[in-house]
């Protein structure tokens, strides 16, 4: 898995870098935590550019959220078409007749 980071960028991983590699009957381990390196063009000496974390943009919480905003829309979308193709019964109205009226008093 290769690691990197675009130029006058640098490296950081503050959740723990581990490479491991097993060959035969021997491992090894290497472990580095809250990790920062950058290779060329320094800002200034000692001090690092921007940082490109180890983290990935969609992360579990943002995508639960994008998912549940969806979700939600898409019922929301569907309740309002389902309103809109609400249609009165008038097969019981008669043109020639009276209409109905309810009058409203105390």
């Amino acid at each position: 898995n290769p690691k990197g980071a675009p130029i006058r960028f640098s490296y950081h991983c503050n959740e723990g870098l581990m490479f491991y590699e097993s060959k035969g009957n021997s491992s090894a381990l290497l472990q580095f935590k809250r990790l920062q390196i950058q290779l060329f063009q320094f800002r200034k000496p000692g001090e690092f550019g921007y940082a490109y974390d180890c983290t990935g943009f969609f992360t579990i919480p943002l995508w639960t959220g994008l998912l549940l905003s969806l979700f939600l829309i898409a019922v929301t979308v569907y309740g309002m078409t389902m309103l809109s193709s609400i249609q009165t019964f008038d097969q019981y109205d008669d043109p020639k007749g009276k209409p109905l009226q309810v009058s409203v008093s105390d």
